[in-house]
């Protein structure tokens, strides 16, 4: 089975972070096929989304095209921004639910704190998330009284608890935080989860003991392959358009006036959207 998860892994390490990776661990051992889209753009994902705010919406219905599950964490700055209002608060729940809802999907919300979701997890619009989800998971005992108390009865039938999360920067080598039998692949979703000052990187194979990989085989996302910075300095680079060169400083002009720049920035968010989708 394909998954889709919607949410930010380490690094920086949080708590909410270590639970989501909890969840991707016990996704591939159970042989699932995972991708990771984050909302946030200096963390280990595959993709990460483009649209800021409420159109972050809509690149992850397009993403949930040709997956059989989602699961979504809900987390500051997603899908609304900290700062919003009443307002921005629902129009970025609405067009999550709506976005949700046109996938047609099994779909997993998770909420690791009431402090995550700014402005608190009831009201109109948050309900109508909560009733799209097949399972609502929560990162503790605090999260889930909060949430029973402003949920329907059916709604909150469909809480339970989220993994424990999962014990990285102790000191040890990741693959030792890994219990029963750790294959390449969980192994794989700890070294992505590292910190990026971290300058190598480590996985355990079948049977092999440790190997040393260079930083350059597994970053930038999405993974191995990815030549070093340098590497690709030194490749000659094809000369670009002049049409595209006066295209992108029409849109540089227009960021720089107030404005125009909604647009100039709506039309860099459709040209991110056309190119990956």
């Amino acid at each position: 089975m394909r998954v889709l998860v919607v949410g930010s892994l380490p690094p920086p390490l949080s708590e909410r972070a270590r639970g989501l990776l909890a969840e991707v661990v016990r996704l591939r051992s159970e042989g699932n096929e995972v991708e990771i889209l984050s909302p946030r753009a200096n963390t280990v994902a595959h993709r990460h989304i483009a649209a800021p705010g409420a159109a972050g919406a809509l690149e992850v219905a397009l993403a949930a095209r040709g997956f059989d599950e989602v699961v979504l964490q809900l987390e500051p700055g997603f899908p609304f921004a900290a700062s919003a209002g009443r307002a921005g608060r629902a129009v970025g729940l609405g067009a999550l639910a709506t976005a949700l809802k046109s996938c047609g999907l099994p779909v997993t919300l998770r909420l690791h704190s009431v402090h995550d979701l700014p402005g608190g997890p009831g009201g109109r619009a948050a309900e109508g998330l909560w009733a799209l989800a097949r399972r609502i998971e929560v990162g503790g005992e605090e999260t889930l009284e909060s949430l029973q108390a402003v949920l329907s009865p059916e709604t909150a039938a469909k809480l339970a608890l989220g993994l424990p999360p999962l014990q990285l920067g102790s000191g040890r080598r990741p693959e030792t935080a890994l219990v029963g039998g750790a294959n390449l692949e969980d192994a794989t979703a700890l070294v992505r989860a590292r910190s990026a000052a971290d300058r190598s990187l480590i996985t355990r194979g079948r049977g092999e003991g440790v190997a040393e990989l260079p930083l350059g085989e597994w970053l930038p996302s999405p993974g191995a392959g990815v030549p070093f910075p340098g590497e690709l300095q030194r490749q000659p680079r094809p000369s670009t358009p002049l049409a595209r060169r006066a295209g992108r400083a029409v849109l540089h002009a227009a960021d720089s006036a107030s404005l125009t720049r909604p647009l100039a920035r709506g039309l860099r968010v459709a040209r991110t959207l056309a190119r990956r989708y």
